[in-house]
């Protein structure tokens, strides 16, 4: 089963501090759930 999320209000690159599309919430739930799948796949 795949879960898909989205991250509404954001441009493409919106994790790069760096740029003008940085959404630092959705940055943030974004390395949350990428730990979490990390930490589920070991």
């Amino acid at each position: 089963m795949q879960n898909c999320s989205s991250y509404q209000g954001s441009a493409h690159l919106f994790a790069d501090s760096s740029l003008h599309d940085y959404n630092e919430q959705a940055a943030g739930l974004l390395k949350l759930r990428a730990l979490a799948f990390l930490h589920r796949v070991g």
